[in-house]
């Protein structure tokens, strides 16, 4: 029978769901009767009740069971399909972060944005409460930063880098505040901290170690002029 000469079939649509339909046959450009259609068809055949050349199947699988209504909703919408469980996938390990390039990409400029932000914050509270020089030197609790200046890192090539955080990471990440582009250096390599107005120098953890004096430490108290070898990489600590 062609389809044009069908009587029209009467299917009982939820307000909200036929106020999307027009939404989006208006956004879309679109009639609304054919994207409903279309709608109805893409459902069938998802669930096996339509094949590929978008012929009914005669054997296909059971009809699904329809949600009953209750008296106290017989004014309201129709009812609705009961959902379609999702087959189980098979399990899968989890991907580590550094296992995705483009992830750890990702997750580096953020961490790297991150520390720049906390970097210049730092830095202003620090230009504001830092106290004048007189002051400083006539502070009894004046230590070698404050009577000499601030504490400086400096690299082989002899740029300096003024350590104004109370935690100052050395490694090849990004995020680092101070980063050398090694692959002997590990990601977070070590870290100087400031405690009070003493300033110390930790390793944390790292394959290829921190050393002094051709010495491998875990934890030692900054001194003036002190040299450390991140892994073979020489820096120096100096107040100014």
């Amino acid at each position: 029978m062609d389809q044009s000469t069908k009587p029209p079939r009467k299917v009982g649509i939820a307000d909200h769901i036929w106020d999307a339909f027009e939404e989006m046959a208006s956004h879309m450009g679109s009639d609304r009767d054919a994207l409903i259609n279309q709608a109805m068809f893409m459902f069938a055949r998802l669930n096996g009740f339509i094949d590929s050349s978008g012929q009914a199947r005669g054997n296909g699988p059971p009809p699904m069971r329809i949600a009953a209504p209750t008296p106290s909703a017989s004014r309201g919408p129709p009812p609705v399909l009961a959902p379609v469980k999702e087959a189980p996938r098979p399990p899968t390990a989890p991907q580590k972060l550094d296992d995705d390039p483009v992830r750890r990409e990702v997750a580096e400029r953020v961490l790297e944005t991150a520390a720049e932000l906390e970097r210049l914050i730092k830095g202003k509270n620090q230009a504001e409460e830092e106290p004048g020089l007189d002051e400083a030197v006539d502070s009894p609790d004046a230590g070698p930063e404050a009577a000499g200046g601030h504490l400086y890192l400096m690299a082989e090539g002899g740029e300096l880098d003024r350590i104004t955080k109370d935690r100052f990471v050395i490694g090849r990440g990004k995020h680092c505040d101070f980063v050398i582009n090694s692959g002997k250096v590990s990601r977070e390599h070590a870290v100087i901290t400031r405690e009070g107005v003493e300033h110390y120098i930790e390793d944390l953890g790292s394959s290829n170690g921190t050393w002094f004096n051709k010495q491998r430490i875990k934890r030692r108290k900054v001194e003036d002029g002190d040299e450390y070898y991140i892994c073979s990489e020489k820096v120096k600590l100096v107040f100014r």
